[in-house]
């Protein structure tokens, strides 16, 4: 069966034939998802899971190994709101043992390294999109993903977090093969962003700059 390029409604169809066409209908299915809570569903959301500890998130995520992209953004709608640790460690886990090639997180702020750590742990991801999260000070006994090679990359990120997110990529050559960058600077964070003037990026093909005011530039290499 040719799945990846059928639509979603045939492959919810295709996963009820049988039990043979169950599992790459799913793939197929799942290779997608989405998380962006608006409105109240935000809260409700996180109450059904926090009133629910019987629900099985963890088994349920897993079950969703064909996943090669992800996007968790906590919108404005989110705030004032706990994300479950039940969630929190189930998303976790499932970027740590899946096959992610591209990964956007977005107004998250995180207060365990170790959580990023697991977030950014496929050694398969090309694209990483990072905005508006915050990152707590790096442990020494936690190491990110040393083998990411991006061919796209995109942050929007304040000074204290943009020096974490640079020593680490730097540090592990994952620019040897970017492509494309889109870069967003605020007060502060060009001293970080200047260290990639110091790097070969022999593959760089556009260099896309924001600043507040709303200009971009477009660096042909």
């Amino acid at each position: 069966m040719i799945m990846q390029q059928t639509d979603g409604k045939t492959c919810r169809s295709c996963a009820l034939v049988c039990r043979a066409f169950r599992p790459p209908s799913q793939a197929s299915i799942f290779a997608i998802i989405d998380l962006i809570p608006t409105g109240d569903n935000a809260k409700r959301f996180c109450d059904i899971l926090t009133d629910s500890p019987h629900l099985p998130l963890s088994r349920v995520l897993g079950l969703l190994g064909a996943i090669t992209f992800f996007s968790l953004d906590l919108k404005p709608d989110f705030h004032g709101y706990e994300v479950p640790q039940m969630l929190r460690t189930a998303i976790c886990d499932l970027c740590r043992r899946s096959h992610l090639t591209s990964l956007q997180l977005s107004n998250i702020d995180l207060v365990d390294f170790g959580e990023f750590a697991q977030l950014v742990a496929s050694p398969a991801l090309t694209e990483l999109t990072l905005l508006k999260i915050v990152l707590p000070t790096p442990t020494n006994d936690i190491r990110l993903n040393d083998r990411l090679r991006l061919i796209t990359c995109s942050f929007d990120l304040m000074g204290p977090t943009l020096a974490i997110v640079m020593a680490w990529l730097l540090e592990a050559e994952s620019f040897s093969r970017v492509r494309v960058m889109n870069l967003s600077w605020h007060a502060g964070t060009m001293s970080h962003l200047q260290k990639l003037t110091q790097t070969p990026l022999p593959h760089l093909e556009g260099l896309f700059l924001h600043s507040h005011d709303g200009e971009y530039f477009l660096c042909k290499m």
